[in-house]
């Protein structure tokens, strides 16, 4: 079994490259069993890799939701014109 840092840095490069179905599917493998063992500093390692994870999400979740903004103000003013 793969231990959760593994699985975590997995899906750092999966989010990276935007295969999706590769980060769901490695996400959905994380059980009871990865935290179950964990030292203190393995656990406080693996948050922080958590946190780091959530905030690049969040980043590409504002660049996408800005792309459809801009993609939207384009096909107003294009789409308007005569």
């Amino acid at each position: 079994m793969e231990s959760l840092k593994q699985l975590l840095l997995k899906c750092e490069v999966y989010l990276k490259e935007g295969n999706w179905d590769a980060l769901i599917s490695t996400l959905s493998q994380i059980s009871e069993e990865h935290i179950k063992g964990l030292t203190l500093e393995e656990a406080q390692e693996c948050i922080r890799i958590i946190e780091h994870l959530t905030a690049q999400g969040e980043s590409l979740r504002f660049s996408l939701a800005e792309s459809l903004a801009n993609l939207r103000r384009f096909k107003d003013a294009y789409g308007r014109a005569p």
